[in-house]
């Protein structure tokens, strides 16, 4: 999954829109984890919501957060 190969240091930067990210948030959040080493997370492609930006920083929590819409 994206997790695990984030976990796992295969992942720097990730492109997602707020959906996508809403789902990872999700899956770490069952999984209890949160992922260090991705430098960057872009989302894109629709409104990032507040609750889907603090999702992000819970979960990735080294990376900085860029919203390009």
């Amino acid at each position: 999954t994206v997790l695990a190969i984030a976990r796992a240091g295969g992942i720097r930067r990730l492109v997602v829109v707020p959906a996508m990210l809403g789902a990872l948030a999700e899956a770490a959040d069952e999984q209890v984890i949160s992922v260090s080493g991705l430098i960057q997370v872009v989302s894109a492609g629709a409104k990032l919501e507040d609750h889907h930006a603090a999702a992000c920083r819970r979960v990735f929590p080294d990376a900085e957060l860029i919203e390009y819409y």
